[in-house]
């Protein structure tokens, strides 16, 4: 989780010229599966930079996929197109999912859930356990 992050705010703060970067974090449903609860963790990262086309959204999960605008060269963002690859497989791996919305020249946000590890008592009350 801390490489995927990490990951995802280098591109957010790569790309972001003004305005900021919002990081966070919900604890989401439960799941039950057979005898075992858990629960989803979902981790975002939203930018006020200056966006992704929408014909461009589905490859920069491929390696080496980079959208180079007269914006990017402005930011003179370096980059080895590998980021968004690298983050993708570490949240299949965990067993999660991925998404990236964005609208050119309002920002970004990356969306990603994966399962806690840990499984929660279904015996434990809200007041404390």
């Amino acid at each position: 989780i801390k490489q995927i992050l990490l990951n995802l705010i280098s591109n957010a703060y790569k790309f972001t010229s003004r305005g900021g970067i919002k990081v966070s974090v919900k604890l989401g449903r439960t799941l039950r599966e057979a005898s075992k609860t858990k629960r989803l963790i979902e981790f975002s990262v939203k930018d006020t930079g200056y966006g992704i086309p929408q014909e461009h959204l589905e490859c920069l999960f491929q390696r080496h996929r980079m959208v180079h605008t007269d914006e990017s060269r402005r930011l003179n963002s370096k980059g080895s197109g590998l980021g968004l690859m690298i983050s993708k497989k570490l949240v299949d791996k965990l067993g999660g999912n991925i998404k990236l919305e964005s609208e050119e020249n309002k920002g970004t946000k990356v969306t990603f859930t994966v399962v806690e590890k840990k499984e929660i008592d279904s015996q434990c009350k809200p007041t404390g356990c």
